[in-house]
């Protein structure tokens, strides 16, 4: 990191950032604070149950949490990434020079990938964004991490309780429905990249480069409908 932002601050690098970072209250809120605890051998999803489940304290000197914590003090103080990260937007700041090829890397999911492909980015384009994307071990640690987050309520996995009392109910529960449609299920397949856990009446293939490039190498479809995960992880 360090020899990477200072190439990147050499007049003759290029880019802008060597590592891009903008504020998303989501992904800070909820994204970055479950995954990024799960690079090390500490941070894994039974030490952040306990925390949850009131049987360890999340400010605890070795709470899992603290290496969320720990690394964005470390990269405001080192300066790996921009003193207004907070006043700077995701898509318009951040995503923008990404795709422009400004920045060399953003701790993002695979959404800009569509996204590159769509703007014409020569990085994207020569195929030089193909494979399947992954962070590098932590101090200590062997294994190339991905995370996929738990279903959660900001994912519209779930309802929060007294949805039905409010007068939009008969709405909410027509779009819910719909939401998870014959109809929708497979638009929305294809628009993420990602196989759906449902039973189709209909074959389905997805066609998006996102799931072709990289989720196929993780994945693929079995007669059930579901996906077979290939991982060794």
């Amino acid at each position: 990191m360090d020899e990477g932002t200072a190439w990147a601050k050499s007049p003759d690098s290029g880019v802008d950032y060597f590592y891009n970072q903008a504020w998303h209250n989501w992904i800070f809120g909820n994204n970055y604070t479950d995954c990024m605890p799960l690079a090390f051998a500490d941070g894994q999803r039974a030490r952040q149950i306990d925390c949850w489940l009131g049987k360890a304290k999340f400010d605890a000197d070795d709470s899992p949490y603290r290496h969320y914590y720990e690394f964005f003090l470390k990269a405001q103080e080192k300066g790996w990434m921009p003193d207004n990260m907070t006043q700077r937007q995701w898509e318009g700041d951040m995503e923008a020079s990404y795709i422009a090829g400004k920045s060399v890397m953003m701790l993002h999911g695979p959404w800009v990938w569509d996204k590159a492909l769509a703007a014409g980015s020569d990085f994207a384009v020569k195929g030089n964004q193909d494979g399947i994307p992954a962070t590098p071990p932590a101090e200590g640690q062997e294994v190339w991490m991905q995370s996929v987050l738990p279903p959660n309520i900001d994912n519209q996995w779930f309802m929060r309780a007294g949805v039905d009392k409010l007068p939009e109910w008969s709405q909410i529960l027509t779009a819910w429905n719909w939401f998870f449609s014959p109809e929708a299920v497979p638009m929305r397949a294809q628009g993420e990249g990602r196989w759906p856990l449902y039973k189709l009446d209909e074959p389905l293939e997805l066609k998006g480069p996102q799931f072709k490039a990289v989720m196929s190498q993780l994945v693929r479809p079995v007669a059930s409908g579901k996906a077979l995960n290939l991982s060794k992880s």
